[in-house]
């Protein structure tokens, strides 16, 4: 039988990392480390749905036929990739190197949904999907790698 143990008192959320902590048994002396991990996925999950959304939802209005990346709603979803980025870079618990990783995943993902949707409608669309897949992590990156930076920069002159 699992005991499980309340998280720990320096935790900011008790109720939230008490969420998280139930199917685990805590490691000996490394509460606080534990809990500030769990804070940094919560951030990193908030910051990749809201990059998912703010770069799909004008990506999955487009017409399938649209040639480029230079609809105006594309370019706001990837200003706004990149301060939400930079956000979570400056103020979350994270690792910069997972706030790359996850922020970077969200508007391929965005592509992915629409390419898994379409090919379920009419199956001989998106043939050519992994390259739009790569298309979009290299769309992605010119919005990611300077908020990351932005981000960075402001963490270390925080600290």
């Amino acid at each position: 039988m699992v005991r499980l143990l309340p998280a720990p008192a320096h935790c900011i959320n008790f109720v939230t990392c008490r969420a998280i902590n139930a199917g685990f048994r805590p490691i000996a002396g490394r509460g606080k480390i534990a809990c500030m991990a769990e804070r940094g996925t919560i951030w990193l999950a908030s910051g990749f749905a809201a990059g998912l959304l703010l770069m799909g939802i004008p990506f999955w209005r487009l017409p399938y036929n649209h040639q480029g990346f230079t609809y105006p709603g594309l370019i706001l979803g990837m200003i706004a990739l990149g301060v939400v980025t930079a956000g979570l870079a400056a103020a979350s618990p994270a690792r910069l190197r997972s706030i790359f990783w996850t922020m970077l995943a969200a508007f391929p993902a965005a592509v992915a949904i629409r390419v898994a949707v379409e090919v379920a409608q009419d199956p001989t669309d998106h043939n050519l999907w992994p390259f739009e897949i790569i298309y979009a992590l290299v769309i992605s990156s010119l919005a990611v790698v300077p908020g990351l930076a932005v981000g960075a920069l402001v963490r270390k002159v925080a600290t």
